[in-house]
């Protein structure tokens, strides 16, 4: 992969959408629904507390909070406290992605490109992060192909480059091209 290709047909001949997730967005599924099964696939569904690569305690579909404190590491859930405790995530970071992004772009995009830019900013990254990229800004400016190519940028793992395989996060990248090629659909070419 290529960091930052602009190509607007770059997934032309190799996509990174899974059959589910293509079946929701085919089927006219909201962004909620493709991002919950985004997650599923990239996240899991843990039960018990694990650490995530960078050693931090996560539960769920990645939730590193639960009950407004840290999670720790003899945690341990029911699925339905995993689900709603997801839910509540998800649309915690959905509406702070759409603050970010404002009103009249979040418009403009398919529930895909929600979804995959929730993924990415809201549930991955961070706002803190990813507010002041150049995803956001290339978003904002209307140039939509420049900014899902932009999410592509975020390889890097404590500082470790994500496409070399012995980093042992290989697993970003994917999603990074995943999130990018879902935030494409409905772009103008």
């Amino acid at each position: 992969m290529t960091p930052n290709d602009r190509n607007p047909s770059r997934y032309k001949n190799k996509t990174f959408i899974s059959v589910a997730v293509a079946a929701l967005i085919a089927a006219g599924a909201g962004a909620d629904l493709i991002l919950d099964q985004v997650l599923t696939e990239k996240e899991g569904v843990h039960l018990t507390a694990y650490q995530d690569g960078k050693g931090i305690w996560t539960i769920c579909k990645g939730l590193t909070r639960i009950y407004g404190r840290p999670v720790a590491r003899n945690d341990r859930l029911t699925a339905d406290q995993c689900k709603h405790l997801d839910m509540e995530e998800q649309a915690r970071s959905t509406t702070e992605v759409r603050a970010l992004v404002g009103d009249e772009v979040w418009s403009t995009l398919t529930p895909a490109a929600q979804a995959g830019l929730v993924s990415w900013c809201g549930i991955n990254l961070g706002l803190a992060k990813c507010a002041p990229s150049t995803a956001i800004r290339e978003l904002r400016a209307g140039r939509r192909n420049e900014a899902c190519a932009a999410i592509t940028m975020w390889i890097k793992d404590n500082g470790q480059d994500c496409r070399i395989r012995s980093n042992g996060c290989l697993g970003q990248v994917t999603r990074r091209q995943l999130e990018d090629e879902l935030c494409l659909i409905g772009a103008q070419s």
